[in-house]
Order: structure tokens, then sequence, then C-alpha cells
């Protein structure tokens, strides 16, 4: 596979997973009626939201013709992960949820290093991913303490 197809092939895999996060979470957002909950929900669905923008403009910087491609299909590790979560949110479990959602972070933050870790990553491409990247780790140490808070 050619350097280009490697990266947009990646870009547009990290795109699907911020997709499917966004939805994971736009669900939990309307299935918990814990105010706090809601509130990490629905900020969480629109910082997805706003990095899959990005993530569509710097894959049609790189190539416009590419077809963007939505498959739905998460990786085992997520698929389990998501599956965990559903059944939390509707328990409102908190401790457990919390748990979760740093799981779901922790794949989410390797899938950005795996990409991150291509050589000659162009410097648009590495300051995006990079500051996604950083917004999700900050998010995911905020979790961390509000987990140990509850627990």
């Amino acid at each position: 596979m050619m350097y280009s197809e490697k990266l947009l092939k990646g870009l547009n895999d990290l795109l699907t997973l911020n997709y499917e996060v966004e939805k994971i979470y736009t669900e939990a957002l309307n299935a918990v009626t814990d105010t706090e909950l809601k509130t990490f929900f629905k900020e969480r669905g629109l910082e997805r939201n706003e990095f899959g923008k990005d993530l569509i403009v710097e894959i049609e910087n790189i190539n416009a013709n590419m077809e963007l491609k939505f498959d739905g299909k998460l990786e085992n590790g997520f698929y389990v992960t998501w599956m965990n979560f559903r059944r939390l949110f509707l328990f409102e479990d908190k401790v457990n949820l919390y748990v979760e959602i740093c799981k779901l972070k922790e794949l989410t933050i390797g899938k950005y290093d795996d990409l991150l870790g291509i050589m000659d990553l162009p410097h648009s491409t590495r300051v995006i991913l990079e500051g996604q990247k950083a917004q999700i780790q900050n998010a995911l140490n905020a979790i961390i303490v509000e987990k140990n808070l509850v627990a």
C-alpha cells in the first residue's frame, strides 16, 4: 500500500471511529437521567463531531477525490467496550461507567498513536491529530479524577 493510501485509510478509519463514538455518546445522553452524565455525554459528543469535521477537511486537503466511508464497523475491542458501556449507562452505574469510558478513550488514544507513528506525516495532519489526542487525554484524566471521587 502506498504511503498516501495508508495515510488516507488511517484517517478514514479514525473518522469512522469518531463518528461511532459520537453515536455512542449521543445514545448515552438520551438514556441517562443524571444531569452530570448528560452534560458529559453532550460535551463529548459535540467534541467528537468537531473532530470528524476537522478530519474530513484534512482528508479532502490530502485527496479531494477520496470517497469517505462510514462503514460503522467497530473493531472487536471497541465493540466489547461499547456493549459493556451500553449496559452500564442503562443502569446509570457511574463508577463502572467511568471505567468503560476510560477504556474507550484509551483504545481511541491508541488509534491516534498508530496514525501519529507514520513517518513523514504532513504537518497539518500531525497538528490536528496531536490536538485531538490531547483533548481526549485531558478528558480521560478528568474522568479518572471523577471516577476516584465517585468510588
